[in-house]
């Protein structure tokens, strides 16, 4: 069967001839050849010539090179190289060997799902503990940077600015929780760390400027003083002239923008803003201790550098 410009052989070809003993299949065009033929048609078959074809060395010849490297019989050929892909024109058509998983079809669709599975587990995990992980970073991997703080020339991290209706949970909860953590945050009260006997005015004053940041509890009743109020003028004042975002908002309760003031309705899309978790259970709890640690812990590293906050955003 030489010349006759067969470009690829099947097992159906030779299934009436399973007593054939010598086949030569030179000077055609073969691309490929099924190996099955060999193992499961013409069995009695002793010599086999296939010289001079146009070997295609990919998946479908993986069967067939491999019984040319286990039979016993007589042949010729093996060493003519692979006609494609050109990159492997210097590979004899005997010695081809596919990659690991070039030809393992099954196994790459099992890999490649588990590896999507492996990435949507890993990026699930990564999205819900993203607080944690970097809460961990922070305080646990570099805590010489972050435990022990202890303020210089007596200012504080965070000046707290409250209506005293809500100084129960400011006193019990957010105060107990930032400086008895392992960061250590040192607030700043009006009525605990401020000079007695001062001007309610020169005392506000004098806070926020020995803190690196001030911390406002917004509750219906903050919005309700005219004092919560005034403090919250002087911080967005102080933000403007010199240039540095110091302002952290904690929603205690939901309140509708309608019901805000405009200077906290603008303020409120610039700066950061967190909201406390009421009745979300103590996981949420704990991511906003968490959020707010580590929010407190930037204003303090940058606590000299220059803002970007303008007249504009507020």
């Amino acid at each position: 069967m030489t010349y006759t410009g067969l470009t690829k052989v099947t097992p159906g070809t030779f299934k009436p001839l399973q007593n054939l003993r010598t086949l030569d299949l030179s000077d055609n065009k073969l691309v490929e050849i099924d190996g099955d033929i060999f193992y499961k048609y013409i069995p009695k078959l002793a010599t086999f010539l296939f010289n001079n074809n146009r070997f295609s060395c990919d998946c479908h010849l993986v069967r067939f090179v491999g019984w040319l490297k286990h039979t016993s019989i007589q042949i010729s050929g093996e060493d003519q190289p692979c006609f494609s892909p050109s990159k492997l024109s210097a590979v004899k058509v005997g010695d081809y060997s596919p990659g690991f998983l070039e030809c393992k079809i099954g196994l790459q669709v099992l890999l490649y799902a588990l590896g999507t599975l492996v990435l949507l587990i890993f990026t699930a995990v990564i999205t819900f503990y993203r607080w944690d992980i970097r809460f961990w970073w922070q305080f646990k991997v570099r805590p010489k940077k972050t435990q022990g703080y202890i303020p210089i020339d007596g200012e504080f991290d965070a000046f707290v600015s409250y209506s005293s209706k809500d100084e129960d949970w400011v006193v019990g909860t957010l105060v107990r929780n930032l400086e008895e953590s392992e960061a250590r945050f040192q607030l700043c009260l009006d009525n605990r760390d401020l000079i007695p006997g001062n001007f309610i005015i020169d005392n506000l004053i004098q806070g926020m400027e020995k803190s690196k940041c001030c911390l406002f509890v917004i509750t219906r009743n903050f919005v309700k003083s005219e004092w919560c109020n005034f403090e919250l003028n002087t911080a967005i004042s102080k933000m403007l002239d010199e240039r540095k975002n110091v302002v952290i908002l904690i929603y205690l309760e939901h309140i509708p923008d309608k019901d805000l003031p405009k200077n906290l309705r603008r303020l409120k899309k610039h700066v950061t803003h967190l909201k406390w978790p009421n009745d979300e259970g103590q996981r949420k709890i704990d991511i906003f201790w968490k959020k707010l640690q580590l929010v407190l812990y930037h204003k303090k590293e940058t606590f000299k550098q220059r803002g970007t906050v303008t007249e504009e955003a507020v």
